[in-house]
């Protein structure tokens, strides 16, 4: 089954060369805002940016970037959802596509969640809700997990990754929880 996690406490906005914006948390809405109107103009990008809870164990550096095929568009709430298989990826350095082995790394040692946040110069106000990362699990209450891989890994291994490590390691099964 597939659970859901959300945190929005914790999220910060950032400019491209990593000046933090000042946001506040709206419990309300569960809702991080940030007013835009005194930004400088010569401020055109900013990024959310995750806070510890989204993120992984920490190891390699390799960053991989997914480009919304839709770009928002002004004063209209855009709702935004990536599915997280290595096809939607690429590399930021080279553009090459990541493979499976790279992207499974990669979400085990993840260090950093960035949203682009600022896509128009004149924008008076940014928030984010509702991000959530989807798990999959033998219990749970939500919807039947599809082409889910289960880990055969030795009992006393505790590396997340033993098959990118170990030959003869991999998966089991494919299939559904």
């Amino acid at each position: 089954m597939i659970t859901t996690f959300v945190d929005m406490m914790g999220w910060r906005l950032e400019t491209a060369d990593g000046v933090d914006i000042p946001v506040s948390f709206n419990p309300g809405s569960s809702s991080v805002v940030a007013d835009l109107q005194e930004l400088p103009s010569t401020v055109h990008s900013a990024s959310w940016v995750a806070p510890a809870s989204y993120l992984g164990d920490k190891g390699q550096h390799m960053s991989v970037i997914y480009e919304e095929p839709n770009h928002p568009r002004p004063d209209r709430l855009h709702h935004g959802r990536v599915q997280v298989v290595e096809g939607n990826f690429r590399h930021a350095s080279s553009g090459a596509p990541v493979s499976r082995e790279e992207l499974m790394m990669v979400l085990s040692r993840l260090q950093g969640v960035h949203l682009r946040g600022l896509y128009f110069t004149e924008t008076q106000r940014l928030s984010l809700s509702g991000v959530g990362l989807e798990e999959a699990s033998e219990t749970g209450s939500g919807r039947r997990a599809q082409n889910v891989e289960m880990c055969a890994c030795p009992p006393d291994y505790t590396d997340s990754l033993p098959y990118l490590s170990q030959p003869g390691l991999g998966t089991e099964q494919e299939g559904q929880v």
